[in-house]
């Protein structure tokens, strides 16, 4: 059910050419109105390292340095869905996504612009025929 103000929001995005507009919209409306790499630095800083960024870089491997661990990988994802409004499905929880600060912000981008994202693949198994 959608209230009054997501109703306000549909109405515009038609007037003004669609929905890409409208995502453009719930894009835009972040907590912080800063840059998405910026945004998700921020939030691990403040989150994992307890406000002491030294010798963090954007291409650090997260999970690998022991700075966030499974549960942070999760609490990650809640941020990054509710604080630039995307949905990341279970197939998109990858290293190739996920790892480091700037393959996270790439991701959310290519979200946000209903751009297609790498995604987990399962390979074929194949038949045991000894069974």
């Amino acid at each position: 059910m959608r209230n009054k103000a997501g109703d306000e929001k549909d109405k515009r995005a038609q007037q003004n050419g669609g929905r890409k507009q409208l995502t453009n919209a719930l894009a835009g409306e972040r907590k912080y109105h800063m840059p998405i790499q910026e945004a998700i630095r921020k939030y691990i800083v403040e989150n994992f390292l307890f406000g002491d960024a030294t010798g963090l870089q954007d291409d650090d491997p997260l999970r690998e340095k022991g700075i966030i661990d499974s549960t942070g990988v999760l609490e990650l994802i809640s941020f990054l869905e509710s604080h630039f409004s995307i949905v990341i499905e279970d197939l998109e929880i990858i290293p190739e996504n996920l790892d480091t600060i700037a393959r996270m912000s790439a991701f959310v981008k290519a979200k946000q612009e209903g751009k297609p994202v790498k995604h987990w693949e399962m390979e074929p198994q194949q038949e045991d025929i000894h069974a």
